[in-house]
C-alpha cells in the first residue's frame, strides 16, 4: 500500500482517481493499525494532480474524512436499476 501512495504522489505520474467504496466503518479506516503501525487512512495518497471519491453509508465517517463535506445523496436503486 506505501509503495502504490508513493506512485501516486510522484510528481511523474499524471492526473488520477481513487474510488474508495464502502467507507463504513470508521474503527477499520481510521482506528485499526496494521504490522507497520499505520491506519488504512494513512496510505491514502495527497496529490495536486489526484482525486479521490469516498463512498460510505455512515454520515459521520464522511464528516471525518473531507473537512467541509458536501454529501451526494444517492437514492435507493429500483430493482431494474440494481441488475435483480
Amino acid at each position: 500500500m506505501q509503495l502504490v501512495r508513493n506512485w501516486l504522489e510522484s510528481k511523474y505520474n499524471g492526473i488520477w482517481l481513487m474510488v474508495i467504496d464502502n467507507v463504513d466503518d470508521a474503527n477499520i479506516f481510521f482506528k485499526l493499525k496494521d504490522s507497520f503501525g499505520k491506519s488504512l487512512l494513512e496510505y491514502v495518497p495527497q496529490s495536486p494532480t489526484g482525486s479521490i471519491l469516498y463512498t460510505t453509508r455512515d454520515r459521520r465517517v464522511g464528516m471525518n474524512l473531507v473537512p467541509g463535506w458536501d454529501p451526494i445523496p444517492v437514492p435507493s436503486m429500483t430493482p431494474i436499476e440494481g441488475g435483480g
